[in-house]
């Protein structure tokens, strides 16, 4: 069987059929960035102040909460979280209290001086380090600076 070469009529409509898809394509690539730009956006580290640096003594580490908008997708939430705020090697830091094992919050007890994990017994140092138990990794640790006499922490 001898195959025809396509009638000029068949290739006209291909190409018209092309033409057509090339625009609708150029035409829909605003809509479809403005939809998804709110989900392929990177959040921008925001700082949050946390309370008076002057505060925040050497000793017990104190248990801070803070509030900031959290940006997520095409929403903005009002996100309430936890930190602990203590001294490690004559510096301020601030460390989350979520357990690197399981995350459950850590308490700090004031007799071992230790941050202990009810769940499954992990205990960090003052400086968040992994001292026993089974947490892979040491507590998470927030960058701070102190602006205007306020302790700030970045939010990733």
């Amino acid at each position: 069987m001898i195959k025809s070469e396509p009638s000029r009529r068949t290739f006209l409509a291909r190409v018209v059929v092309a033409l057509n898809a090339l625009v609708a394509m150029v035409m829909a690539t605003p809509a479809v960035g403005y939809l998804l730009s709110p989900l392929l956006k990177r959040r921008s580290n925001q700082w949050v102040a946390i309370g008076k640096a002057s505060k925040f003594v050497a000793g017990i580490p104190q248990r801070m909460t803070f509030e900031y908008d959290d940006e997520a997708g095409y929403s903005v939430e009002r996100t309430r979280r936890v930190a602990f705020v203590g001294h490690s090697e004559n510096e301020l830091i601030v460390l989350s209290p979520v357990c690197t094992h399981m995350g459950c919050n850590v308490a700090f007890n004031g007799t071992t001086s230790l941050f202990e994990c009810p769940c499954h017994g992990g205990k960090y140092d003052m400086s968040g380090r992994v001292v026993d138990g089974p947490p892979p990794e040491p507590l998470r640790r927030f960058q701070t600076r102190v602006r205007d006499g306020n302790l700030e922490i970045q939010i990733t």
